[in-house]
């Protein structure tokens, strides 16, 4: 089996095709709200979702329909780089924001919320729910908090069909399975 880091850098130049794809990220923005749709009714939801560096999909405006839909979002802030720790800070169109450590935009100032619904950057996943970042693993020990909690949280990971491994992506015990994936194509409900 390849080694994670084979397998990122695999997927980093496949995610490239992503880059000017106006049409892939809407269709892939569209099923997610699809999706979406099916928890918000009648429910009072925290929303995350994240700030798209290299090429991922930009969620931002799905930021801005939930919040159209007076849906509370929140956006992840890092608590430590030492410890790859984050917590989420809602986010809203007023939230002042500053970069961290990787020049990613976070909010500070704001209230921290735990959210029910964590749409995900997903570099490679495959259809078994695992997920491969960037490796710092601040999504997963974030996840593994939350569940220690005995909350439930639904984990949307937004990708395009091609970046889904078809085969096993290396497992470890610590890494948290999505629990659905969202591409251009389709709904994938694992």
């Amino acid at each position: 089996m390849k080694l994670k880091s084979a397998i990122r850098q695999e997927f980093k130049i496949k995610r490239e095709f992503f880059k000017n794809n106006h049409y892939l990220k809407e269709k892939v923005l569209a099923n997610a709200k699809r999706l979406i749709e099916e928890f918000l009714f009648g429910n009072e939801l925290i929303v995350s979702a994240y700030y798209p560096i290299e090429n991922e999909v930009d969620v931002l405006p799905l930021i801005e329909w939930l919040q159209q839909k007076k849906v509370l979002c929140a956006l992840p802030k890092i608590k430590s780089p030492k410890s790859n720790d984050m917590e989420f800070l809602l986010f809203g169109a007023d939230t002042p924001t500053k970069k961290n450590i990787f020049d990613v935009p976070e909010p500070y100032d704001s209230k921290v919320v735990v959210p029910d619904i964590m749409i995900l950057p997903v570099l490679v996943c495959d259809l078994n729910g695992n997920r491969l970042g960037y490796g710092g693993g601040y999504y997963d020990r974030y996840l593994n908090k939350i569940k220690k909690t005995g909350k439930k949280v639904v984990t949307i990971g937004v990708c395009a069909d091609e970046q889904i491994h078809h085969g096993q992506l290396p497992e470890e015990s610590h890494d948290q399975k999505l629990g659905f994936i969202v591409t251009e194509k389709r709904i994938y409900r694992l």
